[in-house]
Order: structure tokens, then sequence, then C-alpha cells
């Protein structure tokens, strides 16, 4: 624990660089969702050893090599969210709408016993597309009255560090954190030292609302190629590149609403961040059938390695007793960086039913210690502390996790009747995350389809729930309160496909 303060306190004293890189975003551009087709999205996205479906191809690529006929599909879909916020005792609740495309595809199934009818190497097929792997949209809000601190008292504490900071250098040395609070007079350096700074808000008792409104997603364009031996052993392997589009603003007001706080009225702060990138990762996977009954399957992920652009700002703005206050705003800010997400081991079974359908069962290894970032090579020096500190806080907060995703599906004559069940574990070591709220996911999923010559639609709904806490700030001399929050998604998906 003592490494894990020490490594914070490095990233908060190199706020400027850090204004758009955390833990907390690694996490979130590594944790993946169940997306892609609506028969995948219906079985919870238990397809490892199944395949003939294009949202398989970005989790156990040789289900390419199930095809038997080329085919496209397409797949648009309705999201929402919905967060509660419990904040010092006070619930908020906010819900966020979409719509996007969870899949589009092709894929090409040539038949290789047609020139040599003894070849038991069956099929070679390729497919390329894309499958929604990441949605990033919600709205979350939260509302309380802090009677110890403030927001500002951050920033004091930033300023006030070591033997103090000369007035000439905070905007310099704090464009994106601390500044704020001195450009606005939120600060004011004392009389009898002035390295040293005192906040007009210094104890506390103001209600703190916040609104953080988030959006965007992450694609998986995939290139796939896989074959068919005997139509026993199905192999295929994956080259993907997932694009990644993010953007968070949010709005933060501290108010003296019992008017009892000399010189101060509110302040509002507001931030802007918008991240996009590209990243580039390759899956390898095989399926056995043992007869007609069982088929067993495993894949390996290589890292995503995402080259990531950042762009934030800030502006604040506050109101006084004495005057009409004043407001600043932050350099527009700009950092190209790398980061690693995790790799992924998958381990998969199905029992078949002949005509009647199946059920499946995948388990998924996933080490999110391993995330990193890569800052420049030639970065200045408080750039590869910041870089390390980075790394060393991912470390010390994070660990494997196991993942179980459990689907089936019944046949009766054309129809297709669908189920799915997933548990996601805690990506944080033990004491890591806050009791109640350690970013476990459980997914709850059905569907059903037609199925008739030449073409299937297919209609599927993923109910996602999770316990997440956001703390809006830290403080080394006394407790912040945090947020918990109560996440629920659904995603309502329809795939058509046709078979050529």
């Amino acid at each position: 624990m003592k490494k894990f303060v020490i490594a914070l306190g490095l990233l908060f004293s190199c706020a400027a660089i850090t204004k758009a890189q955390s833990d907390e975003d690694a996490l979130r551009f590594s944790q993946l969702t169940v997306g892609g087709t609506a028969r995948f999205i219906g079985a919870g996205g238990a397809f490892g050893a199944l395949g003939a479906d294009f949202g398989s191809l970005s989790f156990n690529p040789a289900g390419i090599g199930v095809y038997r006929n080329s085919e496209m599909s397409f797949t648009p879909s309705v999201s929402w969210t919905n967060s509660g916020t419990n904040f010092l005792n006070i619930q908020n609740e906010t819900t966020e709408s979409r719509f996007n495309v969870s899949n589009f595809g092709v894929v090409f199934a040539s038949d290789l016993t047609r020139k040599n009818s003894v070849n038991k190497w069956k099929r070679l097929n390729f497919g390329f597309g894309a499958n929604r792997t990441n949605d990033f949209n919600r709205s979350t809000y939260y509302r309380g009255f802090n009677d110890d601190n403030s927001l500002v008292d951050y920033y004091l504490e930033e300023l006030n560090e070591g033997n103090g900071t000369p007035p000439s250098q905070i905007t310099n040395n704090y464009p994106f954190s601390a500044a704020l609070a001195w450009e606005s007079y939120l600060v004011n350096p004392n009389f009898s030292d002035t390295n040293h700074y005192y906040s007009v808000i210094p104890d506390g008792h103001v209600q703190q609302d916040k609104l953080i409104d988030e959006s965007g997603s992450a694609t998986e364009y995939v290139f796939t190629v896989g074959s068919n031996y005997d139509d026993r052993l199905f192999l295929g392997a994956t080259f993907g590149m997932p694009s990644l589009h993010y953007t968070s603003t949010s709005s933060y007001v501290e108010t003296d609403v019992n008017n009892e706080i000399s010189n101060f009225s509110n302040f509002q702060l507001y931030d802007n961040l918008a991240t996009s990138g590209i990243g580039f990762n390759g899956k390898f996977g095989l399926a056995y059938m043992v007869n007609e009954w069982i088929r067993f399957g495993g894949a390996f992920h290589s890292p995503t390695i995402y080259y990531l652009h950042d762009e934030y700002s800030s502006y604040i703005n506050a109101v006084l007793d004495t005057s009409q206050g004043a407001s600043y705003s932050t350099p527009y800010g700009v950092y190209d960086y790398a980061l690693v997400t995790p790799y992924r081991a998958i381990g998969s079974a199905a029992i078949f039913f002949k005509q009647y359908g199946f059920i499946s069962v995948d388990y998924e290894f996933v080490d999110y210690g391993y995330m990193h970032y890569k800052f420049n090579n030639y970065a200045p020096l408080e750039e590869q502390a910041v870089e390390n500190s980075l790394n060393q806080t991912i470390d010390l907060k994070y660990k494997s996790a196991s993942n179980i995703r459990v689907g089936g599906e019944f046949a009766y004559e054309i129809f297709r009747f669908r189920a799915g069940f997933g548990y996601y574990g805690s990506p944080f070591k033990e004491g890591i995350a806050t009791e109640g709220y350690d970013y476990s996911r459980t997914n709850i999923s059905g569907g059903f389809g037609l199925k008739l010559n030449s073409f299937t639609i297919d209609a599927a709904y993923m109910h996602t729930s999770s316990k997440e806490y956001y703390q809006p700030y830290s403080l080394d001399a006394e407790f912040v309160p945090g947020v918990g929050i109560d996440k629920n998604a659904g995603n309502v998906v329809v795939t058509m496909a046709y078979k050529f």
C-alpha cells in the first residue's frame, strides 16, 4: 500500500501530463463487452466451440472454418445505459440511449473438395468486417452536501506541497490543475509566506454537483482466414484493428447553499476530453469435433497495442461575495501515446443435440495487471517518470480475472430460441476496490430467430449490470467521500444475414 500511495503522489504532481491518462482509462479500454450479431449476443457470446457466426471471429477465429456457405450480415442496434448514484446518502439516476451498428461483415467460403474429392482439407474461408466490442455511452450525475472539504483543497495541497510554489510558477507548473483555482481567486497567498496558500472554502460546507456525459465506442475491424480438416478440426486466425473513440464532458459545481462561507458564492468547472486511435492485435484459435455430440475449442488473443491521441481542456468560473469573480481557460492540451491492453486465453466446450440445438460454455482468462502505457521513447524525464508511475499503479491495483459465458439454442423447424449468461470477474486485487463496488459484471441475454433457405433474421436483447465507484478527488489530510454507481445497460440488436 505504501508503494501505491507513492505512485499516486507522483501522478498528482505531474497533473499537466496525466490530464487524460490514468489507470482507470486503461481499464475502460481493456474491458470488452459482448457485441456482434444477434445470434452471438442472444447465446451470451458463448461461441468459442461453435462458429459459423461472424460475431465469433472476434473471440475464436476457428469458427470461420465451420462456414459451408458464403454469407453477408448486418446488425443495427439500440443501446441504453442507466446510472444510479449514491453520494453522501443522496440518490440520483440518469439514462442515456444511442443507435449504433453492432456488426457488419462478409465471409467467403470455398470448397476445396471440388477439384479433389479426397482432400481432407475441406474448406479455405475468408472473412472481413467489424464487430462492436465496447460501448462508452452513458451519463452520470451525483449531488450531495460535503461538510468537510472541497475540490479546492486538492489544488491547495498541490500548491503547498514541500516548500510551496512561487505565484509566478503556478500557471506554468500546474496549467490543468491548481492554476484553475489560482486564476479564479479560489486560493490566495498567505501574507506571511507567499509560497503557501489558503482556500476561500476552508472547511467544506458546500453542495457538490457533477454531471459526466460520456460517449463513444470501440469497433474491431477483423480480417480472418480459416480452414476445416476432415470436418473435425477447425483452425483460424484473425488480424484485428480496433478503432476507439471516446469523449467525456463534465460540469462540476460547488455552491454555498447555506450562505455561511465568507467571500464565496459558487464556482463551476468544465472539463473536456476526447480520445481517439487505432489498435492492432492477433487472434488464433482451433475447434475440434470429438463426435456429433461434443466439440471443444480454444483461442488466444495477443495484447492489443493502441496508438491514441488525446485532446483536453478545462474552464472555471468563480463567483465571490466581494466581486463578480473570475474565470480561467486552460491551454488546449494534446498528447500522443500508446496503451497495451491484456492478452486473453479462452477455453470452450459445447454439446450438440443434433437438429435440436446446443449448450455451450466459454472460460476466459484475462490479466489486467498486464496493462501498461508506453510514452514516446524520447519523452522528457518527467514524462518518463509519469509513465513509470502509471504502470506501477497498474501493477499494484490490478490482477487477472476469470470470465464465464454460458449459452444455448433450441431449434424447432425454422425457429430458433436462445438464452445466455455471463459473469466477468473483478479486475482489482484484494483490498483495492471499495466494498460492494468491485467492477465485476453480469450479463443476461435472450433472443430468437428465423432460419430460411438463404436468409436469416435474428433478434436479441442483453442486459448488463455492474457496480462501480467514482472518486471525485483525493486528499492526503482527510477522507473524501466517493460515489457508488449502479450501472445497468441494455442492448437490442437485429441481424439480417444472407447466404450465397
